[in-house]
């Protein structure tokens, strides 16, 4: 069985690798590596086209390397 395009009704999206903890166990923390980078508005609407946000039932923006509260445009991703 595979999971078709329709009927994904969640998803979890990483918007950003940037927080403003610096907890000593996280990866990110002193690690060149995952600058503090977001998705800009414009990769939001190529990787989430209309059509497949009004399939979404929920949508996670609880990142595993970053704070979403820390994106600048994140109101922007919710209204869209």
């Amino acid at each position: 069985m595979y999971l078709k395009y329709e009927d994904i009704r969640r998803v979890s999206v990483e918007i950003t690798s940037r927080c403003n903890a610096a907890c000593p166990q996280c990866p990110r923390t002193g690690n060149p590596i995952l600058p503090g980078a977001e998705l800009k508005m414009e990769d939001i609407e190529r990787i989430f086209p209309k059509e497949f946000c009004s399939q979404l039932d929920f949508v996670y923006m609880c990142g595993n390397y970053g704070d979403a509260m820390t994106s600048t445009p994140r109101r922007k991703y919710t209204d869209y």
